[in-house]
């Protein structure tokens, strides 16, 4: 699996910022587009990874537990 970052610092940024921005475009229902965005059938192996990343950072964030990945 090819991974976007080599650094583990470098790509948590990325997901917390990504979530941030989820956060602040959608408020209440970001988790609901994060998780959204992390099940299209196009994806590849990696950008599910990110994806789900990121839709967990938001759940979290939010108070919500975390869907499972479907």
């Amino acid at each position: 699996m090819m991974l976007f970052f080599k650094d583990r610092s470098v790509y948590a940024r990325a997901v917390r910022d990504t979530a941030d921005k989820l956060l602040a475009a959608h408020g209440k229902v970001a988790d609901v587009e994060a998780w959204k965005a992390a099940r299209m059938p196009s994806l590849t192996k990696s950008e599910r990874s990110y994806c789900e990343a990121v839709a967990i950072r938001v759940s979290q964030q939010l108070g919500n537990a975390p869907a499972a990945a479907g």
